[in-house]
């Protein structure tokens, strides 16, 4: 039950994070736009035919010829054309005159010929068959002209006119625009000659009425003809368009991957299955994948339930619902399960979505492409990717439905080219379902996996007890880091790493209730050791056993959560998972949330607390549950004092309650939380005890210092030592008792002035760290480096890193012209390349790949043409009779006579139906014994709409008294079949015999469009992902913070984006090319393809610049490469459906103005839209490149290669000014420095201040008078730093303090460059040069080490060559040297920036910040991460670097801040308290703080405890301050110095005397005296006594300025 109950929270967390914050984002990727696709799925068989609507229309009259000719005008036909075939003078010219007539009083164009080769030129027609001719007639005879004695003759009209979207609805069909009207003018013409008498007249013939109707009827009804266009889509689906359908379950793979992958790239996976607590590890595991394969599975449901039933309507309309539902449903879980599977291998969330999308795509692609794949072929792809078993499915359902059939399961599929039933598949999805998750656990296991044997955790209290009193025990615990299988597997390629062996046979033990503070170097094995307590990494060897019950509390050093859940929520989830079957009540968990401070942030999103609310929330996360052991690595690293303090109270708090081991590189901290403390170096362990024990035993002694003492004048103590320097006389006593003795000697003697320091962790520390010799050697040290080896270093060299006891001395930078800098950064490019180049060959492969797939469909082909020769005719230029029966409905009977009418019906079919003269190939009696005869109209509509599925040519009502002639003729199919239905009705009507035949007017032949447009969709498609390959690095960058650390450092938006462009483009030119050359050498289908390399090469830049700029917006690569191939493939898209659109629904004569218009408008979106249009250029796709009659001859024409061109070119230079401008900052800012520059202004002393030493101009920086509000949309402008000013003198360091939110970070970036401070709102001068006027003068004085590390894909060396570069270094080898000995990374040289532990990333940052021996360094944060040992490192160097330079250094470490500083400034919006320390001190604070450890700790009775905390108020009186509760017998209070005072002689101050700071230190060694004397009487072992810290002194002054932590 726990395990369904755990899987139940992960689900409901899963649900909050998808459907909360990012509902909009997944709604639309689950629901829309799976319904979206599926519409569209089920709209596209209407692009494959037209539009049309079946049935029988109503009758309405036959159009006259200029009625006719004024309803074609609109599609722009305004000529008609008249050809007597060299028959001139008779009655076929009479015809012409007659009907030329009629068109020009129409106000038409009518033309005469006897040619009919000039139909060429006179009606030339587009590859769609469109001209400016209404139609025209061609006479081959007369009854008195030409061969037969028979009127015969011959309609030419535009290839594009069709039958095919015939709209029974409507009179305006093409049928009943064209052919009616002209035919019967003509006819009518010719039987009006006959009949008065003229040339050629037959006896016996009569004159066709004026008033005749007709209506269409078609063969099939409406239902029957969408039945017939999804036959046809079926076929198309086998055939091409089954990868389509696939896109409705494929968006899953990319979400679901990115979220698996960001959990783990977070850590947020190894927390989850590290604090769960569960009989068997891999639950954990199983409880998590479920979950989030149920929660995707559940939440893209109704968008797959939508889709199915959506495409069961419009699409699979014969197969059952359930089949469809059910597989559609299996498929998207097939989907979810292998998203699972390829997550596995990642641990980067972008390149898991991506690649995972993009493998799917290509994969679905390949399964389509193969043509009749056999069963062993569709098995195996099946089998390994669920979407191609999705596209053989819906193959399968289609060949069914081809055949009007529902898909049955257990049939083999007809016309299948594989041999089972579509049942397999479904097993196969099933079994998919299952199998992929289950291998996704074991590569995770195998690649990120912790679990080990030797590891041991007592879930319930009863196995817990059986440890007594230890609550975690590790007993010869070793861990060794192995070579990557990997690299083993290639071991003949480079050899692999040696193993890491980072603990050794370590045994340790951690009390109930204790808390144990794990110190070590970086790289001691400390987080390691914690780590695999926690459970998140393997042991090698030995054994660990840990109290699990309520579940390991784990708080890793990276806080880790889920940015879009509450602080509630989070404490809520993991309770639920830690105490799965008693989880907290609200009111318990409310109670925690007050716990750790965060009250009032309980409903805040975890993204929106500050840094300390954040270690607040990840404490609250270990601690509830009820966890027996919890695991703290860094305790509060990064954090201010302020939140430094409240999280001590909360670890506290819990003191006695939990074991708690904890690891931190605050010395101080570890002293105050600890009760045990264990030493590590390199992975041994060197000591452990109390922190008073271990600095008894391991500390440097208990200092006396007198100044200006003589050692003749100061009294000797045996056992202590005595030196003296300067003056100053130090006594060094090895323990409390002889520093006690030389107390009282000294007091003895009325030496009352004296210093006293006792040992510290930090002397314990740096003794035992081994770590520490190797260390100060690389960084320089000049008490640790050999007299020897400093020899050894030849000044003499230029390239001799210069580090000794001068100092770090660095050759100066200077500023770099456009293509100086711009080349330093294309080189920085090429470096990076080198570790990062699988995006880069993707972007590459791709389209090269698919340019040379995409040949298939033209390889063969030649070039479509413009000319005559080579043409074709329209849709119905042939067509045969032959397997159409005949079918009439004729009336009234006494007007018909079945055997006269049916010898002038051969007599007028002839010509159509072959046969030769008199008819003698029509089978007359068939024909005959095929007539329905009606005696009324009303049963003549009613024959024909009972006959209509067989009716041919149609239906002939002769009329009678009270009805006209009525035609019903064949409205679908072809337009000859009207043609024939009016030559028999005009036959009947006049009892004359005309010959007429139909034929389109000639064409081009273009069979190639249909592989051309699958070509052009095919290679767009690859297009469109390459720029999105491309926009990771810059995305990257950006968001790691790595441009804004080059921008300090001089680096300019325009020479850094130049060199970008250039460097990615060179991959686009390189693409281009090779592009071209296959294209060239395998095909002559192209049009002047030299133009296509033009544009490809353009598209590449401005593709590459969209991406840049989208990169700026995006929150990460994820982001990046979603928005710019979405982006793209939408504006393809939509491209796409406007041409299939335009060409079905478009009047044709307009179709290519508006396909231009398309065209010129949806490539403004996007530039795959100006490519679209280059492709169907040189392809000549729809007579893209015809002038007229031949092929254009000026290629760079707008309408042709110009227009893209153009584009592209215009693009480019727009989305390049965009990013210069959003990246230089604000439109406004830009705006005004562009139009209006504010003049310079030089600074003046008569600035207002409220720092008299800001006017003192000679000062390298000087912030005078700094404002910055930031103003948030429709809310009121945060006050972010209020009229503050400073100054930092030359070869000083100055500490600027503050909590988080206090403005101290605004204030950096003001100086830095990176923004500005309120128009009006002072100014920040560097050497002179003032950032708001000349930043790029300010910037080349600065050097920077910001708080976050902003590592590139590069190597140390390799950061620091390229900073030496764009700083203009004259010798960049010596400047690198010289930075890798000062920061002591001369060892880490090679490796790779990002893979170097935090505490060297620290070291690199300083290195970058010296480069270029900058006067003004900006030390954000320099020690963050960073070990004591390390930190005393870096002390040493900063402190050789100050000589020359001004630092101005912001730290949450008081402990750094009293080593380095000269002053501080305290800060909180405004400055609160400026001067040296030793002046704040004095100022603030004089409490005296004691740590003592009784004799029988740690097993201490409370007897014994309260009989110590009388005894010290009985010495002290009520002014000490016990910190806390007492446990495992150590007590911790504080006392004012003037207590320890009165306490040791209470009359020798009247009651207003001050404690002057002699007194003060006097006050310290009479308390060590106190003490000391009464450790016997009140059984102290161990005590320590220190003055009041920075740390307490910034508190006191924050606290009386009433500032609260940040967010409060």
């Amino acid at each position: 039950m726990a395990f369904l109950r755990q899987t139940g929270t992960l689900i409901n967390k899963n649900f909050k994070i998808l459907l909360g914050p990012h509902s909009f984002s997944t709604v639309v990727w689950a629901l829309v736009v799976p319904i979206i696709l599926a519409a569209l799925f089920s709209f596209l068989k209407n692009l494959l035919v037209p539009n049309a609507e079946f049935g029988i229309g109503e009758p309405s009259p036959i159009r006259t010829l200029p009625q006719a000719l004024d309803a074609a005008a609109s599609n722009g036909r305004d000529t008609v054309i008249f050809i007597n075939g060299g028959l001139s003078g008779g009655d076929i010219d009479r015809v012409i005159e007659s009907l030329t007539s009629d068109v020009r009083d129409a106000g038409k164009i009518s033309i005469a010929t006897e040619n009919e080769d000039d139909l060429q030129t006179l009606c030339k027609s587009s590859l769609r068959g469109v001209s400016r001719c209404f139609g025209a007639v061609v006479f081959h005879s007369s009854t008195s002209e030409g061969p037969g004695d028979v009127w015969n003759y011959t309609l030419r009209m535009d290839g594009a006119l069709s039958a095919i979207n015939i709209n029974v609805e409507r009179n305006d069909n093409d049928a009943e625009v064209y052919i009616l009207p002209f035919q019967y003018a003509i006819d009518s013409a010719i039987t009006a000659l006959g009949a008065s008498g003229g040339d050629g007249a037959e006896g016996g013939s009569r004159r066709l009425p004026s008033n005749v109707q007709a209506y269409p009827v078609t063969s099939l009804t409406q239902k029957e003809y969408e039945d017939r266009v999804l036959e046809i889509y079926m076929g198309v689906i086998v055939s091409a368009m089954g990868v389509l359908f696939v896109t409705s379950i494929i968006f899953i793979t990319y979400h679901l991957a990115g979220f698996v992958t960001a959990e783990r790239e977070s850590g947020m996976s190894r927390l989850l299955d590290a604090m769960m607590p569960v009989s068997k590890r891999w639950h954990a595991q199983a409880s998590r994948i479920v979950s989030t394969h149920l929660s995707f599975s559940l939440i893209y449901l109704p968008g797959w339930v939508a889709a199915a039933l959506i495409m069961r309507a419009g699409v699979f309309t014969h197969t059952s619902i359930g089949i469809l539902l059910i597989f559609q449903i299996l498929s998207g879980m097939s989907m979810a399960s292998m998203s699972m599977f390829v997550a596995s291998f990642f641990n980067q969330a972008q390149l898991s979505a991506n690649g995972n999308l993009i493998i799917n795509i290509i994969v679905s692609i390949v399964c389509q492409v193969i043509t009749k794949p056999g069963s062993a072929t569709v098995l195996i792809l099946s089998i390994l990717f669920p979407g191609c078993n999705y596209i053989y499915f819906i193959t399968f359902m289609a060949r069914f439905e081809k055949e009007k059939m529902g898909a049955d399961l257990l049939k083999i599929a007809p016309d299948s080219p594989w041999e089972f039933a579509g049942g397999v598949l479904w097993i196969i999805v099933i079994i998919q379902i299952f199998l992929f998750p289950l291998l996704g656990a074991l590569v995770e296991s195998s690649l990120y996996g912790t679990s080990a044997k030797g590891r041991s955790v007592a879930l319930n209290s009863g196995d817990g007890e059986e440890m007594g009193d230890v609550a975690v025990r590790l007993e010869d615990f070793t861990k060794t880091y192995k070579p990557s299988a990997f690299s083993r597997w290639f071991s003949f390629l480079a050899k692999p790493r040696e193993a890491v062996v980072a603990v050794d046979k370590l045994t340790l033990a951690a009390g109930r209730g204790q808390i144990v503070a794990l110190l070590g170097a970086n790289g001691s094995g400390k987080s390691t050791t914690l780590d695999t307590i926690a459970g998140m990494t393997k042991l090698t060897s030995g054994s660990i056993q840990v109290d699990g019950t309520g579940g390991l509390g784990i708080a890793p050093q990276k806080n880790v959560f889920w940015d879009d859940l509450t602080v509630e929520q989070h404490i809520v989830i993991f309770n639920r998972l830690k105490a799965p079957s008693s989880p907290s009540s609200k009111e318990v968990n409310l109670d925690l949330i007050k716990t750790i401070d965060l009250e009032t942030k309980r409903k805040a999103q975890a993204k929106t607390l500050s840094g300390g609310q954040k270690r607040k929330l990840q404490l609250g996360m270990m601690l509830t549950g009820g966890s027996a052991v919890c695991c703290v690595d860094e305790v509060s690293s990064g954090i201010d004092p302020l939140s430094r303090r409240k999280i001590w109270d909360i670890l506290l708090a819990e003191r006695g309650n939990r074991t708690i081991i904890l690891t931190t590189h605050f010395l101080d901290e570890a002293d105050l939380l600890a009760d045990h403390i264990a030493i590590l170096s390199k992975g041994t362990l060197r000591a452990e005890g109390s922190p008073v024990a271990l600095k008894d035993s391991f500390g440097a002694g208990y200092r006396i210092h007198l100044d200006d003492m003589k050692p003749s004048a100061t009294p000797d103590v045996a056992g202590v030592q005595k030196t003296s320097a300067f003056d100053i006389v130090t006594y060094i006593a090895p323990t409390s008792t002889l520093a006690a003795e030389v107390i009282k000697a000294l007091e003895a003697e009325g030496i009352m002035d004296y210093r006293f320091a006792g040992p510290t962790i930090e002397d314990v520390f740096l003794k035992l760290a081994e770590e520490i010799r190797g260390e100060l050697v690389d960084s320089g040290d000049e008490a640790a480096i050999d007299e020897k080896a400093a020899q050894d270093l030849d000044a003499s060299s230029p390239s001799a890193p210069a580090v000794g006891k001068r100092g770090v001395h660095l050759l100066d930078g200077k500023p770099l012209g456009f293509f100086q800098q711009a080349l330093v950064l294309f080189r920085k490019r090429m470096t990076v390349f080198k570790a990062n180049w699988l995006p880069y060959v993707i972007a590459f492969v791709v389209p090269v790949a698919a340019a040379g797939l995409v040949m298939l469909f033209v390889v063969d082909e030649t070039p479509p043409g413009c000319k005559p020769e080579g043409r074709a005719g329209g849709r119905e230029d042939e067509f045969d009779f032959s397997d159409i029966g005949f079918r009439v409905v004729a009336g009234p009977n006494d007007q018909v006579s079945v055997g006269s009418a049916m010898q002038l019906v051969a007599g007028s079919l002839q010509g159509v139906l072959g046969g030769g003269s008199g008819g003698s190939g029509i089978d007359v009696a068939a024909i005959a014994n095929n007539i329905t005869l009606e005696d009324s109209y009303a049963s003549f509509k009613s024959s024909v709409q009972g006959n209509m599925k067989d009716l041919f040519p149609g239906g002939f009502w002769l009329g009678s008294s009270d009805t006209d002639p009525t035609l019903a003729f064949r409205g679908n199919g072809f337009l000859a079949g009207s043609m024939i239905a009016l030559n028999i009705f005009d036959t009947l009507l006049t009892n004359q015999s005309i010959v007429t035949q139909f034929e389109a007017l000639d064409i081009p032949w273009a069979p190639t469009t249909g592989s051309s447009l699958q070509l052009v969709s095919y290679m767009c498609i690859a297009l469109v992902l390459a720029p999105g390959f491309l926009a990771l690095y810059p995305n990257m960058e950006r968001t790691r913070l790595v441009r804004g650390l080059e921008y300090s450092n001089g680096v300019r938006p325009i020479p850094l984006w130049s060199a970008y462009a250039l460097f990615d483009v060179s991959i686009g030119l390189v693409t281009a090319a090779l592009l071209t050359i296959i294209w060239t050498a395998t095909s002559d289908v192209w049009y002047h393809i030299g133009y296509v390399f033009l544009v490809m090469l353009l598209y590449s830049v401005a593709s590459t610049l969209l991406g840049y700029v989208l990169g700026l917006f995006a929150g990460g690569q994820l982001a990046t490469f979603g928005w710019v191939t979405g982006i793209q493939a939408f504006t393809f898209v939509i491209y796409l459906i406007g041409y299939m659109t335009t060409m079905m629904y478009a009047p044709v004569p307009k179709i290519d103005s508006i396909f231009l218009i398309l065209n010129f408008t949806i490539s403004l979106l996007a530039p795959i839209g100006s490519v679209v249009r280059a492709l169907f250029v040189t392809l000549n796709v729809l007579s893209t490149t015809c002038d007229g009659d031949k092929i254009s001859d000026n290629p760079g024409g707008i309408k042709l290669y110009g227009g893209p061109i153009l584009y592209l070119f215009a693009q480019s230079a727009v989305y390049f000014i965009i990013l210069i401008i959003v990246d230089s900052g604000s439109f406004g800012s830009w705006f005004r420095r562009a139009v209006a520059p504010s003049k310079k202004a030089a600074p003046s002393s008569s600035l207002p201040t409220n720092d008299e030493e800001v006017a003192r101009e000679q000062d390298p920086l000087m912030v005078m008078n700094l404002k910055k509000s930031f103003k948030p949309a429709f809310k009121k402008p945060l006050v972010a730093v209020d009229d503050v000013s400073l100054n930092v003198r030359r070869g000083e360091v100055y500490a600027l303090l503050g909590p988080n939110g206090a403005g101290k970070s605004t204030t950096i970036s003001v100086i830095r460059g990176d923004i500005a401070p309120d128009r009006g709102g002072g100014d920040v001068m560097v050497e002179h040069k003032s950032v708001t006027h000349d930043l790029a003068g300010a910037r080349s004085h600065l050097g920077v080490c910001p708080q976050f590390d902003p590592m590139d894909r590069m190597t140390v060396r390799e950061h620091l060559e390229f900073y030496a570069r764009v700083r203009g270094v004259s010798d960049v080898q010596y400047n690198v040297g010289a930075v890798l000995s000062a920061v002591g990374l001369k060892l880490y040289a090679g490796r790779m920036a990002h893979t170097l532990s935090g505490g060297n990333k620290r070291k690199l940052s300083l290195g970058i910040a010296l480069m270029g021996n900058p006067t003004v360094v900006l030390l954000d944060e320099p020690s963050s991460g960073l070990d004591a040992a390390a930190k005393r490192i870096m002390w040493n160097t900063l402190r050789q670097t100050v000589a020359g330079r001004s630092i101005l250094l912001t730290t949450h470490s008081m402990e750094e801040a009293d080593a380095l500083a000269s002053r501080i400034g305290i800060l909180a919006k405004s400055m609160l308290a400026s001067g040296t320390i030793p002046e704040l001190r004095a100022r603030y604070g004089n409490l005296l703080h004691v740590h003592l450890v009784h004799a029988a700790a740690p097993r201490t009775t409370r007897a014994e405890m309260d009989h110590v905390l009388e005894r010290i108020r009985a010495r002290f009186g009520d002014r000490v301050e016990v910190d806390g509760n007492t446990y495992h017998g150590q007590i911790r209070f504080s006392i004012p110095s003037s207590a320890v005072v009165d306490a040791a002689a209470p009359s020798s101050r009247g009651d207003g005397d001050e404690v002057t700071e002699a007194k003060t230190r006097s006050a310290i060694g009479r308390l060590v005296v106190e003490l000391e004397e009464a450790k016997r009487e009140w059984g102290i072992e161990h005590f320590s006594v220190g003055l009041t810290t920075l740390d307490r002194v910034f508190l006191m002054i924050v606290g009386e300025n009433d500032v609260k932590e940040e967010n409060y």
